[in-house]
């Protein structure tokens, strides 16, 4: 707004110097009631724009826009495609996920039921020895995102975003990420620690 100030009274100061008489030895003082109306008037159509610009960018999130798609008739019919309309209220931008690397020999080692009902026993967190438990640093997950694709899984524990089979301590590595926890391993022992635990 300064910057618009500064402006206006540069314009006003060239404008009296080409209108003031050469042999002029003092500067004409600047009545304050001629930069009130100028000042005021520069306001109302900054206000104006700015007003008009939030109105157009609120009328693009509310309309809905139509979308025309074909669809074919059955085999037996194949004379012309029908269109249906289809109202869209913002244009959808698919969700792409790059793989870093192909995970095709991954094995979960989350507890699974089989036929037979059997499920593979994990110990959680709680059940490990006191030794261990004390030798073990501080875990605190702070965040949890899992998903079917194992790529696509992350954990934040004590304030570091880490994937399965990555290191949060030398000895302490993300084994897998469950649906509602992490599988862990510490000095060769695998467990479980849930979500809020």
């Amino acid at each position: 707004m300064s910057y618009i100030l500064d402006a206006l009274k540069k314009s006003d100061e060239q404008r009296q110097a080409l209108t003031l008489p050469q042999d002029a030895s003092k500067p004409v003082q600047q009545s304050s009631s001629n930069v009130k109306p100028l000042l005021i008037l520069t306001l109302v159509v900054v206000m104006a724009a700015l007003a008009g610009w939030l109105l157009a960018q609120s009328d693009k999130e509310l309309n809905p826009v139509a979308v025309t798609v074909e669809k074919p008739l059955p085999e037996r019919h194949l004379q012309q495609p029908v269109a249906e309309e289809v109202a869209v209220s913002t244009p959808v931008t698919p969700k792409v996920i790059h793989l870093e690397e192909e995970q095709a020999d991954f094995v979960p080692i989350t507890p699974q039921s089989t036929a037979s009902g059997a499920t593979s026993a994990i110990p959680e967190r709680s059940e490990l020895s006191q030794e261990l438990l004390q030798a073990m640093p501080a875990l605190k997950i702070e965040g949890h995102i899992y998903d079917e694709n194992p790529a696509a899984r992350m954990v934040i524990i004590n304030g570091s975003v880490r994937r399965e089979k990555q290191n949060i301590d030398n000895d302490l590595v993300v084994q897998e990420i469950t649906p509602d926890g992490v599988v862990l391993r510490y000095h060769g022992e695998t467990f479980h620690m849930g979500t809020f635990d």
